[in-house]
Parts: structure tokens; C-alpha cells; sequence
């Protein structure tokens, strides 16, 4: 005992002991903790009144399972989500407590940590509903695959939730947290459990299958909020965007493989709708790109520059991965570029099909945010005063919410012009309107043409800040010499 208690001293992450520490000397912790259970066995007891004053045959273990989810929905959000954020926030606001500046422990470190003590402390909360569950259980009306899959679709939200909190407390300011933590995490608990039961419902052979899916996609978001997360406690002159750029192509490609398994799943995976879904992939990979592109600094640092290679094509992928918004503003004008001959291509193949103009749509919204990006980038330039993503922002309230009257009247030539015009939202009507295809070619050309009009000037204006900062790229001199 003494050799294992030693080893798990030496080896376990602090960060996790002391989160448990503070969750488990908490008066709040143990105050939250007797209302959950007080709250459980009240729901017992009004379901045991409620069977015995009805026919004792009618079932009501799914409705008592419904309540029970719904207290520990909301037991979850205040004991993982809202005090991992709470304390974490602490810690960046004061600097005499933050970890990653008084320990040699990495962001990676304390990232996992703070994971680990939320899913510890998840596990103890269900492990006090647990009886109250099985309760549920033998009143009948609901099975146990649906009692494992509404857990298990809990949990998941929860720790995605928790590490979206660690982000918004990362950047240590108070007033980006509260509500916006508040109204996520009550509509992700909501949408999934009337998805648990939509899904069983509806296709109960293939409900755990559409489970996998959407498990899935919360564990794709997980990691991208991760990776910003440790983008933003990293220290400055790190390359801390390297992972966040990478992970977001992983991240696209996660989203064809999820639609591949959906369309499988509804026997109608064909070849266009897997060119369709992969240009859809790539077209929010855009805008992901545009607007991390904004929060980056101008030049990538000294120490970046250290580990760039030599070759000229590794330069080119040094410079397009690493740190730097023009590093960054060149990448998202490949994909842009490469996505869109590729989607024009089999558009010339298939001109009728519908999934392939939602696909072009949507890489025209995409373009609209890459002109929101230049925008931005020639003002911070140019004017000064206001960061990249200040600008960004007033640029996206101008330009983006001018027309925005226009996007709920009628589809008619005057008024496409006219919605068009700097604003992508005029094309939820042409998204939303079930005879799209029978508009008239030119309209459906400017629909998709409208955003590529705007984003080429901005990026004709900034390719020679690219290539100029593509030449600084380049390992120090006194490092060659070495």
C-alpha cells in the first residue's frame, strides 16, 4: 500500500488534487450535494403518492426518469460547470494564483487536471442518484438501454461545457461568462434529452448509432475548445495557433466522416452528397480560419522562427501553420480558392442538384467572413487604435447588420441586389425556399458570386503584407551561422 500510495504522490496531476480539495471543503459543494438528494427523494415520494392514488399498473418510471435528469442537469451545472469556472477564473484575474505562471506544470498539464476533477466530481454526483435511477427503472416505463443512453448523453454536454467554461474564464474577464454559460448550458441539456428520446422513439434499431453520432460531435467541439484553451494560456511567443489551425482541419474532416455514417445509417450515401459534404466541411473551416485569423498578432516571434525549416516549402507550411494573421489570412485564402474550383467542378456536372447550391451557399458566407477578416486587418493597419478582432467586430455590426431588412421580404431581382450587398443573410431566403432551383440562373449565380465579389479586392489589397511577411519568415541569421 505504502509503494502505490507512493507512486500515485509522484504521479498524479496536482492540479487535480487541489481542485478536489477546494470542491470537497466547500460549503457550497456539501450544501449542493444535500439539495440534490433532498430533491431526489422528494420526486420519489410525489411519484409513490401519484402511483398510489391512480391505477398502481400505470407506469411511471419515465416521467420520474425525465425529472431525475432534469435536477441532475441542473446539479451538474453548478457544482462541474459553473464552480470549475469560477475558480479557474479566480486564478487568471489574480496572478499570484495562477498555475501556469507559479509552477512549472504546461497548459496540457493543467488543462487535464481541472478535466479529470470534473469528471471525478461527475461520477460522484451520479453515484448519489444512482439508487433513485434503478427506483426509476423497476416503476417501469422506461428500458434500461434508454436509462444508459440519457446518462451517458449527459455526461457528455457536461464535460464539453465545463471545458467551454475554461475557455471563457481564460480570457479573465468576468463579464463574458455568466449569462452566455446560463443559456448554453440549459439549451444543450434540453436539446439532448428530447434527442434521447426522439431518437429511441423514433429509430430504436439504430438509436445508439445516432447516439455514436452526436456523442461524436460533442466530443469534436471538446477538443476545439481544448485547443483554444491552450492557445490562450500558452505564453505569448509560443506558436500556440499551430495546434488550433491543425486541429481544425482534423475537426472538418471529423465532420465528413460523421456525415458518411448518417448518410449510411439512411441508405442514402451516394457519391455527390460525399463531395458535398466535404466542401460544406471545408467552407466552415473557412470561416473558423477567418476569424482566428483576427486573433493573432502580426508577427509570429523570434522562438516561432527558431524551428522554421529551411526548404522553401517548408517555409510555405511553417508560415501557413504557425502563428502570424497573415500566415494565417494566406491559408484560409487556399482553402477558400481550392474548395471552390473544386465545388465549380461538380457543379458543372451536377447544375440541378440542390445539395450542391446549399454547399456553394455556404462557401459564399464564408467568403463574406474572409471579407470581415481583411476588413479588419487593413484598419488595424492602417487606422491603428483597435486590435484585429476589435475592428472585426465593428466591421461585422456595419456591414453585416446594414442590410439586414432585406433578408426576410421576397425573392425578387431588385431586392437580391440589394441584400447582397456586404451581408450574407439574404441567403437564408434562397437556404429556406423550397423552389430555389427554378429561379432564374442569374440569380442563383449572384447568390453565390456576391461574397467572392468583395473578398478578392481585400485580398488583391493585402497580398503584398502577405509576401512581404512570407519573406521575414525565415530562421534568424544567427542561428544559421551556428
Amino acid at each position: 500500500m505504502k509503494a502505490i500510495s507512493r507512486y500515485l504522490d509522484d504521479h498524479i496531476n496536482p492540479v487535480l488534487l487541489k481542485e478536489l480539495r477546494q470542491s470537497f471543503h466547500n460549503k457550497r459543494m456539501l450544501l449542493t450535494m444535500a439539495t440534490l438528494l433532498a430533491a431526489q427523494l422528494i420526486v420519489l415520494l410525489f411519484f409513490q403518492q401519484s402511483a398510489l392514488e391512480q391505477d398502481t399498473d400505470s407506469p411511471t418510471g419515465g416521467a420520474m426518469m425525465g425529472v431525475q435528469m432534469f435536477i441532475l442537469a441542473l446539479s451538474g451545472l453548478i457544482l462541474c460547470v459553473g464552480s470549475s469556472y469560477n475558480r479557474y477564473l479566480t486564478e487568471r484575474t489574480n496572478r499570484e494564483l495562477d498555475y501556469s505562471l507559479l509552477s512549472v506544470l504546461t497548459p496540457h498539464q493543467i488543462l487535464r487536471g481541472k478535466i479529470a476533477a470534473t469528471i471525478v466530481l461527475l461520477a460522484f454526483i451520479y453515484a448519489l442518484c444512482l439508487p433513485f435511477m434503478t427506483i426509476a427503472y423497476f416503476l417501469r416505463g422506461i428500458s434500461l438501454p434508454l436509462v444508459g443512453m440519457m446518462v451517458l448523453q449527459l455526461a457528455v454536454p457536461l464535460i464539453v461545457l465545463t471545458q467551454f467554461a475554461l475557455l471563457v474564464a481564460s480570457s479573465g474577464k468576468r463579464w463574458m461568462g455568466g449569462i452566455a454559460l446560463v443559456i448554453i448550458g440549459l439549451t444543450c441539456i434540453q436539446n439532448v434529452l428530447m434527442g434521447s428520446l426522439i431518437f429511441f422513439r423514433i429509430s430504436p434499431h439504430n438509436g445508439w448509432a445516432f447516439l455514436s453520432i452526436g456523442l461524436f460531435g460533442y466530443l469534436l467541439l471538446f477538443g476545439l475548445f481544448y485547443v483554444l484553451t491552450l492557445a490562450v494560456i500558452s505564453p505569448p511567443d509560443s506558436n500556440r495557433i499551430l495546434p488550433v489551425r491543425i486541429y481544425l482541419f482534423c475537426m472538418a474532416a471529423g465532420i465528413v466522416l460523421a456525415f458518411i455514417f448518417a448518410q449510411h445509417l439512411d441508405g442514402k450515401l451516394s457519391a455527390t452528397s460525399l463531395c458535398g459534404s466535404a466542401a460544406l466541411a471545408l467552407f466552415l473551416l473557412v470561416t473558423a480560419l477567418a476569424v482566428i485569423t483576427l486573433l493573432e498578432r502580426e508577427k509570429p516571434g523570434p522562438r516561432v522562427l527558431l524551428r522554421c525549416p529551411t526548404g522553401r516549402a517548408g517555409r510555405w507550411l511553417h508560415f501557413l501553420f504557425s502563428s502570424g494573421c497573415y500566415g494565417g489570412l494566406a491559408l484560409t485564402w487556399l482553402v477558400l480558392g481550392l474548395t471552390t474550383i473544386w465545388l465549380v467542378l461538380l457543379q458543372s456536372r451536377h447544375p440541378t442538384d440542390r445539395t450542391i447550391f446549399v454547399c456553394a451557399l455556404t462557401g459564399t458566407i464564408g467568403a463574406y467572413m474572409l471579407f470581415y477578416a481583411e476588413c479588419a486587418l487593413l484598419l488595424h493597419r492602417f487606422v491603428g487604435k483597435l486590435s484585429s478582432i476589435q475592428w472585426g467586430l465593428i466591421v461585422f455590426i456595419i456591414l453585416g447588420g446594414l442590410p439586414i431588412f432585406c433578408c426576410f421580404d421576397s425573392l425578387n431581382q431588385p431586392k437580391m441586389f440589394s441584400g447582397l450587398i456586404t451581408s450574407p443573410w439574404f441567403l437564408t431566403s434562397f437556404l429556406t425556399t423550397k423552389s430555389t432551383m427554378s429561379l432564374p440562373p442569374q440569380m442563383l449565380n449572384m447568390a453565390i458570386l456576391s461574397g467572392y465579389l468583395f473578398a478578392v479586392p481585400g485580398a488583391l489589397a493585402l497580398v503584398p503584407q502577405v509576401l512581404r511577411a512570407f519573406r521575414e519568415h525565415r530562421r534568424p541569421a544567427a542561428d544559421k551561422e551556428e
